[in-house]
């Protein structure tokens, strides 16, 4: 029974020897197989800030957008707003006697 198709399979070798050297040793193997590997790479660098903390780096980004935000904002509720006001209908001609 294969827990892993053949795609599934030629992906991980891909992956875990990438100049298809034939081979991966003890090392390199641990080096791309680890526990934290979907929260850091390869490096140790976390891949997702943690938004719970204050951040200087999501400070500054936040910052620039603001200018972009309001814009766009701005441009959406323009949108929203009826470039005319609608006629007026005559109520009086609605009415059946």
């Amino acid at each position: 029974m294969n827990v892993a198709t053949k795609d599934e399979i030629r992906k991980l070798l891909e992956y875990l020897d990438p100049q298809n050297k034939g081979h991966v040793n003890f090392q390199e193997f641990c080096k791309k197989i680890r526990p934290d590997m979907l929260e850091c790479d390869e490096n140790g660098n976390p891949k997702i800030v943690p938004y719970m903390s204050p951040s200087v780096e999501i400070h500054h980004r936040i910052k620039k957008n603001i200018e972009y935000t309001r814009q766009k904002e701005n441009e959406f509720r323009q949108s929203l707003r009826p470039k005319q006001p609608p006629p007026r209908m005559n109520e009086y001609l609605n009415i059946i006697v």
